[in-house]
């Protein structure tokens, strides 16, 4: 994900979220290819809202 904003905090939460986002873009890249695989998909994956989605990243990455 080339497109992180710099975390607000580091708490442990935080470190948790972004850490569980990565593994479920991981997890669903095994699935399907990059541009088939939406935010809502990661969301859903994970059970998070796609605002904390887009607390802790600006996009999925790419160009």
């Amino acid at each position: 994900m080339s497109y992180e904003k710099a975390p607000r905090k580091t708490d442990v939460r935080t470190i948790r979220t972004r850490a569980s986002i990565k593994n479920a873009l991981l997890s669903l890249l095994e699935e399907n290819p990059l541009n088939e695989i939406s935010v809502k998909d990661i969301c859903d994956h994970i059970s998070v809202n796609r605002t904390t989605f887009y607390t802790h990243f600006k996009n999925i990455g790419g160009p």
